[in-house]
Formats: structure tokens, C-alpha cells, sequence
């Protein structure tokens, strides 16, 4: 069975640049001042991790993984740069576990192409305490497959909608497709700042994969 863990073995940094979800955030947030806290939820080898600890230089970043290979490769950008470790707190953590940080409410959390990963039980759940974790006024951005996306047309269908065995590197692992209508169902307790759908180059198949880019304010 393919893991994250092994496709990073295997290929190292294959999501160098940020999504544009987590730039198109930047503009929303005029002041990057403040000391805020962050929190990158599967935050792979730290592409968005970086990114927001450069736009956002006072800033808390915590960013986790369960993929100890992911991890291994932030740790070694991380120490061939000038970030402290105040700065920037990585550490190894399954999402479906009681986050380790219960006493913080976070600013920002971003959650880029990771959250899907599951049936939708599981998926509801990791939102609901995701968004637990955010402050009032905070900003929870995620980025998540559109039913649009071809590899939603493989492989088969379980009676939650949740997609198995999809043609993909990571396709032994469950896939949720979200549509237009689930994404505001699932937010209709938040404003949303903006919703769009965007094609970008597949990173464990071949071709463009369809993306919903999602950015709530609490």
C-alpha cells in the first residue's frame, strides 16, 4: 500500500511551490505584524510552512505531518536557514488524534490537499476540530479535490461518496471529492472570502488535477 511516507522516500520535494489559495491569503491580511499563530495541518516539506514564516517574519508557525520522511526533509531546510526554532514548531502528528496543542487558538490554519484523505466521517470530524482551533476573526483556508478532477471518474464508489482505489500513486488511500454545494453546506456557519476551482499539474498521476480552493473567515 502507497503511503506519503514512501512517496516521499521515493521522490523527496515534489510540491516545491505554494498553491495559490495560500498566496491569495496574503492579500487578505494587510498587517504581518501581531505575533500571530499558524498552523499548517499536513504541512508536507514545509512549501507553505516557508512560505507564510516569510510573508509573516513575527508570526508562530506550527506545522505537522505524520510522515517522519516529510519531516526529515523541513527539518533539513529549516537548519540550512536562519528560523528559529520559536519560530517555526514542527512536529509528527496524525490528524485523527487529539492535537497536542489544546490550549492554543490559531490565526490562520491552512489545510492544503490532505484533509480528503479518509471517508467522510472522518473528514467532518477533522473539520469540526479544526475549526474548534481557530480564533474569532481567524482565517482557515483549505484546499481540497473537485469532483471535477478526473481521477474522480476511477476506481470505485463507497455508500458515503468517498472514492477507493483511485488511479493514482497515493490511490490505495481513501480520496473525498467535494462539490460546489457540500463546500458551502460545510461552511454555511462561516463567511466565506472567496471560493474558486482551479486546474494544476497532478503530482501523483498524470495530467491536471481539478481543485477546490476554499478561504473562511470564523
Amino acid at each position: 500500500m502507497a503511503t506519503w511516507d514512501s512517496i516521499y522516500k521515493q521522490k523527496g520535494i515534489i510540491q516545491p511551490q505554494p498553491l495559490p489559495a495560500i498566496k491569495k491569503l496574503t492579500c487578505f491580511i494587510q498587517d504581518t505584524g501581531n505575533n500571530r499563530t499558524i498552523l499548517d495541518m499536513g504541512c508536507g516539506t514545509g512549501r507553505h510552512t516557508f512560505y507564510l514564516h516569510q510573508k509573516f517574519p513575527d508570526a508562530t508557525i506550527y506545522a505537522y505531518d505524520n510522515s517522519p520522511k516529510a519531516l526529515e526533509l523541513v527539518n533539513e531546510i529549516k537548519e540550512a536557514s536562519s528560523i528559529t526554532d520559536e519560530r517555526i514548531i514542527i512536529f509528527e502528528h496524525d490528524m485523527d488524534k487529539e492535537f497536542p496543542y489544546q490550549d492554543i487558538k490559531f490565526d490562520i490554519i491552512v489545510s492544503t490537499l490532505v484533509i480528503h484523505h479518509g471517508f467522510f466521517n472522518e473528514i467532518q470530524k477533522r473539520l469540526d476540530d479544526s475549526l474548534t482551533l481557530l480564533k474569532d476573526d481567524g482565517f482557515f483556508v483549505l484546499v481540497v479535490p473537485s469532483t471535477k478532477d478526473p481521477r474522480y471518474a476511477t476506481g470505485e464508489t463507497a455508500k458515503d461518496g468517498t472514492k477507493l482505489n483511485t488511479d493514482q500513486d497515493d490511490g490505495d488511500i481513501p480520496h473525498f471529492f467535494f462539490s460546489n454545494e457540500l463546500i458551502k453546506k460545510l461552511f454555511r456557519d462561516y463567511s466565506i472570502i472567496d471560493i474558486h476551482e482551479y486546474e494544476r499539474p497532478m503530482v501523483t498521476a498524470v495530467g491536471a488535477a481539478v481543485n477546490w480552493e476554499i478561504i473562511v473567515k470564523k
